[in-house]
């Protein structure tokens, strides 16, 4: 995907509000001439991040839960756990997941695709001695992955015959990895080589992409970078993923030269996938029909922000034309040069002949057809990216009048909406999938485990006092509970409250709401994460506890009888 650098350095300059490479205004033409960027695809991408945020993080309980079979207490406990592990997984800080939330919009705003890794990092040290035991994501940046251009552009990740993750690794942790034992095969993880053949094998040149995204001539990844200690050095280790004769392998080698382990199958090497899946996910903040990586909004809007530099730069040249004049000036005159170009009010200019040597050219101020000219750019802009802004909006149009501006700004809430859905329905949801199953496999936290099912409250909604590993692994379906009209409070709780007395009027409706999950949405809607605290807890069980008691009850006469 090297053809794709050129784009995504453009991109990430216009995210940077610096012009991008080749740019008019690096030629000496434009060396003397206003350089101003108008940061408009900053300011869209920042609103695109708290339209996600907002969404996301208006309330704790972002996922929903649900097991397969809805009849089984073990199977409905089996899913309530996994909610309450996930939860907090996502809240203790061992997931930063409001990062990696900001992050990924952030890539898939500047380069169209978002890519994440999900695994379980597990390290112990040399007494065996557990360091790290935890679920991970990792955010991938677009050009460390190699994927087939001709894969299906539903699901590139999983239908590309290959794929190949470039990962910077520091030498020294390339070492250690060596030394440390697989549980599963009790060898060490990778084959033992010296930190020279590793840095040999790497020879990963200078990056535009990565050296753009920093500063405009530093790589921070280039392994020609040397440290005093040679193990801060970065070599290049490939995870590859081929797939051949029906079965999908997985192996590592650093570059293309050294093999660092034997392929095995992505079955054995990560139980929890389903088939034919890999512990990858790909997303996008827009979906385009047959192409591997969809264009980015940064892409979509490039020209209009274009425009918008070069009507600002060309009016304030003829601001500062109008304020400062040019001069014609006979060649050999006697004039005082410096007088001249000072312009120091009430200064003089000494000179011979100042009919003949200074002539004064005239530049007209500029007109208001060059501001209506921006505004209409800006209209634009902001049309096609979904960004409100009441004082851009078309002169005369329907935005003037209150109704048409309520209009309008619905307009924009459905535009930030569909970009939500696409980046939830495409990176999250798929993303909390993964964890949700490497929960389910591998979560072996014994404090974390009672806390949860206390949270859970498994014995009294669900008569289960044991959490096993087959109950913990029953198939669970996983939702991200956020709705159309997430960024707008007013709006979200106007749905939300309308929905609910709607949905009231129906027979036996009533007694059926979860009036704790309403309260829950009702103050996440107003910027409450939690509005547990402004209700008081009921006393006694709920009707729906009182059923299961009862049908625990007659479980235990019909087995004593």
């Amino acid at each position: 995907q090297s053809d794709m650098y050129k784009q995504w350095e453009r991109n990430i300059s216009n995210v940077r509000s610096i012009h991008p490479p080749g740019s008019k205004y690096y030629t000496n033409a434009y060396k003397y001439r206003s350089k101003m960027f108008r940061p408009k695809t900053r300011t869209a991408m920042r609103n695109t991040e708290a339209a996600m945020t907002t969404a996301l993080f208006a309330n704790e309980d972002v996922v929903a839960v649900k097991s397969q079979n809805q009849s089984s207490p073990e199977h409905l406990a089996s899913a309530a756990i996994a909610k309450e592990l996930l939860q907090e997984r996502l809240t203790n800080g061992s997931i930063p997941w409001y990062p990696l939330v900001v992050g990924a919009t952030q890539d898939g705003y500047t380069y169209g695709s978002v890519i994440s890794h999900q695994f379980w990092d597990y390290r112990q040290d040399e007494l065996g001695n557990v360091l790290v035991d935890k679920p991970d994501v990792e955010l991938v940046p677009p050009e460390n992955i190699r994927i087939d251009r001709a894969a299906d552009w539903r699901d590139p990740i999983n239908s590309s015959p290959y794929l190949i993750h470039l990962m910077p690794v520091y030498i020294g942790d390339a070492l250690e990895r060596m030394k440390r034992i697989d549980p599963k095969t009790g060898q060490p993880e990778w084959y033992t080589f010296s930190g020279e053949a590793l840095r040999a094998a790497s020879k990963e040149e200078f990056d535009s992409l990565r050296a753009q995204r920093h500063t405009p001539t530093v790589d921070p990844k280039n392994t020609a970078r040397t440290h005093h200690d040679r193990d801060f050095d970065t070599v290049w280790i490939h995870r590859n993923f081929v797939r051949k004769d029906g079965v999908d392998w997985m192996y590592y080698t650093c570059g293309t030269t050294i093999l660092l382990s034997d392929p095995e199958p992505v079955e054995f090497a990560y139980p929890h996938l389903r088939y034919g899946e890999r512990p990858y996910t790909m997303g996008a903040l827009a979906v385009e029909a047959h192409k591997v990586h969809p264009d980015s909004l940064a892409h979509q809007g490039q020209n209009l922000q274009s425009i918008a530099n070069d009507i600002a730069n060309r009016r304030h040249d003829n601001v500062l034309l109008a304020m400062d004049k040019r001069y014609f000036i006979r060649r050999e005159a006697n004039i005082d040069r410096d007088q001249l170009f000072r312009t120091v009010p009430g200064g003089g200019i000494e000179t011979d002949d100042p009919n003949s040597d200074v002539k004064v050219v005239e530049t007209n101020d500029v007109t208001g057809s060059a501001f209506h000219e921006q505004d209409r750019v800006n209209a634009d802009y902001d049309d096609l990216l979904g960004v409100f802004n009441q004082v851009t909006k078309h002169p005369g149009a329907q935005g003037s009048t209150v109704g048409g501006m309520s209009l309008t700004v619905s307009n924009s809430d459905s535009n930030t909406d569909y970009t939500i859905r696409t980046m939830l329905m495409t990176w999250v949801k798929p993303t909390i999938d993964q964890l949700i199953r490497l929960e389910q496999y591998y979560e072996s936290d014994m404090n974390l485990l009672a806390v949860a099912a206390d949270k859970a409250e498994l014995w009294i909604k669900f008569g289960v006092n044991e959490i096993t590993d087959e109950m913990l692994r029953h198939g669970l379906t996983v939702n991200v509970n956020v709705g159309i009209g997430a960024t707008s409070p007013e709006r979200r709780l106007n749905m939300i409250m309308s929905s609910t007395s709607s949905i009231n009027q129906l027979p036996g409706v009533a007694e059926r709401l979860n009036v704790e999950e309403i309260i829950k949405e009702v103050y996440g809607a107003v910027g409450f994460q939690d509005g547990a605290r402004f209700v008081l807890p009921q006393e006694g069980p709920t009707p729906r506890e009182q059923e299961l008691m009862a049908q625990m009850e007659q479980l235990e006469r019909e087995t004593q009888g």
